[in-house]
């Protein structure tokens, strides 16, 4: 049998073009990036999925999101942890947060919608919070800028109240970030913090910290302490790991309300919290 000229010009080709030189490729910029995390406050439904849907790349996720958690970010599991925050393209973004479930109709079901706008290196958290029962979902979006770093043994503390004056914490609190051992005394860190409105951030010496969270003008605690982490100070050959003995980082204490009971929810909580948020790594001491 002959072989046609045409094939043999066909493998020899494929022969030549097989044995060239990889000469590399050509890369793209970075784009403008911010940061984003989320946090699922609602008290009364079950899991749930946070999504920018108008982008494809940089568009961050968290899948199970459930009560005082900040879900899967990219659909690994964090656990109870600080949810990290995740790369998300500059500019304004469309913010929408499902039901999770085993079925089509059930994670579709939409639950919140809204825009927000990053700005190019800043991080910014996204609470949703209220009631899905009731139909009264809002969110709160904090840009969680970076604060100074003083000389100071110090560390940085806000507090978001969103524990309902319904659970019996109160119309407003205060927060005391006090040694674990201690009990609440003398000036709170932050006082008078209504329903759904934070403080600014306050410097507070380096210790064993733990959020202890009173009504307002009270001494007696009526959540339950919420222990800051624990952390590592750097030193020349390791950098350090945020927490309350580690200069410079900072937190968000958020107070929540405890979860509706028979709701149905995948961890139920019989009375109100504290969730602690690092909201800033202290800075890189080594190489």
């Amino acid at each position: 049998m002959t072989v046609k000229p045409v094939w043999i010009a066909l493998v020899l080709g494929a022969a030549v073009w097989g044995c060239q030189k990889e000469t590399g490729g050509t890369t793209s910029p970075q784009p403008a990036l911010a940061g984003l995390r989320y946090f699922d406050a609602v008290l009364d439904t079950g899991y749930m999925d946070f999504r920018v849907v108008d982008i494809v790349e940089f568009a961050p996720n968290a899948n199970q999101a459930q009560f005082r958690s900040g879900g899967n970010p990219e659909g690994v599991t964090n656990g109870f942890l600080t949810p990290p925050y995740q790369p998300v393209l500059a500019g304004a973004h469309d913010v929408r947060v499902f039901l999770n479930g085993l079925s089509l109709a059930t994670d579709t079901t939409q639950m919140f919608d809204t825009t927000i706008t990053f700005k190019q290196g800043w991080n910014y958290t996204f609470i949703l919070y209220g009631s899905a029962r009731a139909k009264a979902l809002h969110s709160m979006v904090f840009a969680d800028t970076a604060m100074a770093l003083p000389a100071d043994n110090g560390v940085w503390v806000r507090t978001v109240n969103l524990a309902l004056d319904t659970t019996g914490v109160g119309p407003s609190v205060d927060m005391f970030a006090t040694n674990y051992h201690n009990t609440p005394a003398g000036t709170p860190t932050s006082s008078a913090t209504t329903y759904a409105k934070s403080t600014a951030y306050v410097r507070v010496p380096v210790d064993s910290l733990a959020a202890e969270i009173t009504r307002t003008g009270t001494l007696t605690p009526v959540v339950a302490s919420g222990n800051f982490p624990f952390g590592i100070v750097g030193t020349s050959s390791s950098n350090p790991i945020a927490g309350s003995i580690v200069k410079n980082t900072a937190f968000t204490i958020v107070v929540l309300p405890r979860s509706t009971p028979g709701a149905g929810m995948p961890n139920a909580y019989a009375n109100p919290g504290v969730f602690v948020l690092v909201d800033q790594q202290p800075p890189l001491t080594a190489p």
